[in-house]
């Protein structure tokens, strides 16, 4: 970049038709001199206040070089005013015009936002270039031209440059901060802040003016409290018209003392003035860290959560208006980059995804994070098409370019569900329910989904959600039970195992157990089962514990995730070591479909757990049409013939010849087989024949809950389903 762009701009004149806009800057800038003049001169003829300093360094920083000849004249007037010989009048000029350009040059250079004071590095560069260095560099040239002419009397030369610098860094540290908050009009808040506190700081002030002259240097630290809390109001604006207010009253204070004003000028006032400016803005900066802490995501730099709400609360409680939108977003790649590429990479994909997102979305739309891959967007005045279009014109944006990670690409989705409102219509938390709700809809089939108060689907996957999350807390509350059901062996097919199967239940709200087909599809969709299965396998295993006959086996249900889950064998090898029970008294059973579904996850699990010496089980056996080619590769013991063929025995002839056909092939690999859903006792002679090992069904034995069985491994009738 050349450094053209970090000076002042040169093209920048004062305006034609506007000499009377400059006469009353300059006028401006006399009166500014005229201010600081009222100060006691001392040490050469210099004053320990300078506001046209701060005036200079605005003007150049914020107007352009064109506005120079305002500072040279107002600077050449004052010397004349002072009486000063043609080198102080030349010099003088010339010493704040370089500190205005050099003090502008290097907040250029720094790139300095419009508003420096929001920041705590904003506050800090400019401290040290516009309050430190310029003023420094103006001191050194303007002490030269005051001892050139003879004006810096019998004090020691010192005394005058570190007065000019103090001077001038004041002026500075001031007025500059002012013009930049109130200029241009701030917002009717601030101005409403301001005067409250502006009357607050004055009544403290006439109750300081009201003591005994050798009191109110005292009693004059008292007002800075005022400061402070105009800084925890995190706007610059107060903080700055406050210390303006205080810096005034020390000025007054200053020309009414009694006593010993040069002792209060040398010890009190600019001391007092510059720690209470620093003071201020510090106090002002640490606020509105704290405040966007407390309110922005610090990832992305986006409204949280908590600021998000605040922002729906007040659009939802509008009284009138157009209708409006939330859209909820759901990243579809954050995951898979974040699990495959590491934590930085998925940091960087929502710091991409927010950018692409802010670029698109409209001017008065707000755009937030929620947390995780999770986005929400406030789109007032839109309605449901409007909005639809928005929807659809993100995902576009985010699916215009892959996400790259070194040689890997991701392709970014964006799944997002619209719920459209009206003014006063629906509460904030109704509003948002919906749209995450809608959400979650569009997980399941993609795209986008726009809900309606009276939409039937969303309604369906809201009874889902709230299963859910009953399911979650039967976890801690005792509504997750175990059921227990007997595996009998058929006349002959005895080889000395008690076998039984643990099932799940769920009491409902009036106590009664409900199926796992009311809620394991649930789970299943929403990725639960694999908690429900380690609580199951402890269970089981805590109950096994308790039981003396060793012949007794618990067969125990598992889903394909679970055995893909990352460490579930060594974890479930620690659990049956813990309960000292032999890997013989667990059967774990995998259902045929999820086998297949999931074949390539399940089968390293199945084969490692087996090679160990536990025992598998393939439920739904026959239920495939690829049961024959996957049962070779499958190390299981045991097979259960699908409950569908059993309950069809006598009204479909094929159901027989399939059965038959199951048992010859399970035989030819040594292994043993249930046949399921035994309903009718009279069919345990046929089963028998075709090779039929256990049966299982609520003709030889019915569910009982496992908290009502008795010490024994033979319950009390207690039926569960």
């Amino acid at each position: 970049m050349p450094l053209t762009d970090y000076v002042p701009d040169f093209r920048s004149p004062i305006p034609r038709g506007r000499i009377a806009s400059t006469l009353m800057l300059l006028a401006f800038y006399l009166l500014a001199a005229g201010i600081g003049l009222r100060l006691q001169v001392y040490y050469g003829a210099v004053t320990p206040l300078w506001p046209p300093s701060g005036l200079a360094v605005w003007m150049l920083w914020r107007r352009g070089l064109g506005l120079a000849p305002v500072i040279l004249g107002g600077e050449w007037l004052v010397a004349l005013w002072l009486g000063l010989g043609w080198q102080a009048q030349i010099l003088g000029p010339l010493a704040q015009l370089v500190e205005a350009m050099l003090a502008s040059m290097l907040l250029r250079l720094a790139r300095l936002p419009a508003r420096p004071l929001d920041t705590l590095h904003g506050l800090q560069l400019f401290l040290l270039d516009a309050v430190l260095l310029a003023p420094m560099l103006a001191a050194a040239i303007g002490t030269w031209g005051l001892y050139l002419t003879g004006a810096t009397g019998d004090g020691p030369l010192y005394e005058t440059l570190l007065t000019w610098w103090t001077g001038d860094a004041l002026g500075i540290l001031i007025i500059t901060p002012l013009l930049l908050a109130w200029w241009p009009q701030p917002a009717r808040s601030t101005v409403a802040q301001a005067a409250a506190l502006m009357i607050a700081t004055g009544i403290a002030a006439l109750v300081v003016l009201m003591q005994a002259p050798e009191q109110r240097t005292m009693l004059f630290f008292l007002l800075l409290p005022f400061v402070a809390i105009a800084g925890l109001l995190r706007d610059p604006a107060v903080v700055t018209l406050t210390i303006l207010m205080l810096v005034a009253l020390a000025l007054g204070l200053q020309a009414i003392a009694i006593g010993h004003p040069d002792e209060f000028v040398k010890h009190v006032r600019l001391l007092f003035i510059g720690t209470v400016a620093a003071t201020g803005y510090i106090v002002s900066v640490l606020a509105q860290r704290l405040h966007r802490l407390a309110n922005t995501d610090p990832l992305t730099g986006l409204p949280n959560r908590r600021r998000f709400t605040e922002q729906l609360e007040a659009l939802a409680a509008r009284p009138r208006g157009r209708r409006h939108a939330l859209l909820y977003l759901d990243l579809e790649a954050f995951k898979l980059a974040n699990d495959t590429c590491g934590h930085a990479a998925g940091d960087r994909l929502l710091i991409e995804v927010t950018g692409r997102m802010l670029r698109r979305k409209p001017a008065a739309a707000t755009l937030a994070r929620m947390g995780g891959d999770e986005f929400v967007l406030l789109a007032p005045d839109h309605d449901a098409d409007e909005a639809s279009a928005l929807a659809h014109r993100l995902r576009e944006a985010l699916a215009s370019k892959p996400f790259t990670v070194g040689e890997r690409s991701f392709g970014i989705g964006m799944r997002i569900g619209i719920a459209p409102f009206g003014p006063r219509s629906e509460s904030p938390e109704g509003v948002l329910a919906r749209a995450d709700l809608a959400c979650a809809a569009a997980r399941l089939h993609g795209g986008v989904r726009v809900s309606g108060p009276d939409d039937g689907a969303l309604l369906r996957h809201q009874g889902e959600i709230a299963l859910l999350e009953r399911l979650r807390a039967a976890f801690g509350n005792g509504r997750l039970r175990l059921a227990w059901q007997r595996l009998d062996p058929l006349p002959g097919r005895e080889d000395g195992r008690a076998r039984r199967e643990m099932l799940l239940r769920l009491l409902g709200d009036d106590g009664h157990p409900l199926g796992p087909d009311t809620f394991l599809p649930v789970a299943e969709r929403y990725g639960l089962l694999p908690q429900i299965d380690r609580w199951v396998l402890a269970s089981t295993c805590r109950w096994l514990s308790t039981q003396a006959d060793p012949r007794l086996q618990c067969y125990v249900n598992l889903s394909a995730q679970t055995l893909a889950e990352s460490g579930f064998a060594d974890w479930l090898k620690a659990l049956i070591a813990g309960h000292g029970l032999d890997l013989g008294r667990l059967c774990l059973e995998i259902t045929e479909r999820h086998a297949l579904e999931r074949f390539e996850f399940a089968l390293p699990a199945v084969r490692a757990l087996a090679a160990d010496g536990w025992c598998f089980a393939l439920d739904d056996f026959g239920a495939g049409v690829a049961s024959f080619g996957y049962l070779a590769d499958l190390p299981v013991q045991v097979v259960k013939i699908d409950g569908r063929l059993v309950r069809d025995f006598e009204s479909d002839p094929i159901s027989p010849v399939i059965i038959e056909a199951l048992c010859r092939l399970a035989r030819l690999r040594g292994l043993r087989v249930v046949a399921e859903w035994v309903e009718d006792a009279s069919l345990l002679p046929a089963l028998a024949a075709l090779g039929v090992d256990d049966v299982q069904g609520f003709a030889l034995h019915r569910p009982e809950l496992l908290a009502e069985a008795a010490a024994g491994d033979s319950p009390a009738s207690a039926p569960a389903a």
